[in-house]
């Protein structure tokens, strides 16, 4: 009968090797989430700046009478009127910052050594990059709270051109009031109403335009703010992958020096 001897360097051996398959675990998901972080910071940048770029519909010349129709101001984005520059630079900060800390979080699937400083440092960051975007994300969200105030506060600060312009896209006429005069104006869809209105009567008017406009703005705005935060909880994944891959390291390390010491070859 042939006794079994336990060897310390065998199991030394096969705890490496399993360690060498966590590794590469840890980096196919590392890779996973910055990959996802990256795209999702180029597509908040991409939006923001396309925002920015998109002419407010106040910019634009009104038509004559004689060609003024719904389809003379089709290509009239009304998405400026949707979100606010504060809005608007918040998220491209956000996508900018996204963006880049995943291109900075390459790095670590360059290196062949085990050091770890770089990964405890970019795991700092990603904190800081969490509540950012809790706060972006808010900022964002707040809006929704209070879409048909500021929709209106909107509707106020622009003339009877891009009142017209909404009450045409939407089929609608005024804001909170149908049969006001002071909100309505009397063009396109609205004009032929509005000489009924000496009677003052909702029935005789198309519908006030705050349901529409706020249907119109709020996919927009509750849509931002649930990307960011889905990006938070992404990078709270990427956060727990780096500190693993810190655990990791710090292992496969301490291997590497037991193997310089004993000579052995794993």
């Amino acid at each position: 009968m042939t006794s079994t001897f336990f060897n310390p360097f065998t199991d030394i051996r096969n705890k490496a090797t399993a360690w060498f398959t966590t590794t590469r675990t840890l980096t196919v998901l590392y890779t996973f989430f910055l990959l996802i972080l990256l795209i999702s910071g180029a597509t908040m940048t991409a939006s923001a700046l396309s925002y920015i770029s998109l002419p407010p519909p106040s910019s634009y010349s009104p038509p004559p009478l004689s060609q003024s129709s719904p389809s003379s101001t089709s290509h009239i984005s009304l998405v400026p009127l949707i979100f606010n520059a504060t809005q608007t630079y918040t998220l491209l900060v956000l996508g900018v910052i996204v963006a880049a800390t995943s291109l900075l979080s390459v790095p670590p699937l360059l290196q062949t050594s085990n050091s770890q400083s770089y990964l405890l440092l970019l795991n700092l960051w990603h904190v800081v990059e969490l509540l950012i975007l809790i706060i972006g994300g808010s900022v964002i969200w707040w809006g929704t709270l209070r879409e048909r105030n500021e929709f209106w506060g909107v509707w106020q600060a622009n003339g009877d051109f891009v009142r017209g312009i909404v009450q045409e896209r939407f089929s609608c006429c005024g804001y909170w009031n149908n049969t006001d005069l002071t909100q309505v104006v009397p063009l396109g869809i609205c004009e032929l109403a509005a000489s009924t209105i000496s009677v003052p009567s909702s029935e005789n008017m198309p519908p006030p335009c705050v349901n529409a406009f706020q249907a119109y703005g709020d996919p927009y705005l509750n849509g931002w703010s649930t990307a960011v935060y889905a990006i938070a909880a992404i990078l709270c994944g990427q956060f727990m992958v780096t500190a693993c891959m810190i655990a990791d390291r710090k292992l496969l390390e301490r291997f590497r020096k037991i193997d310089l010491k004993y000579k052995i070859i794993v």
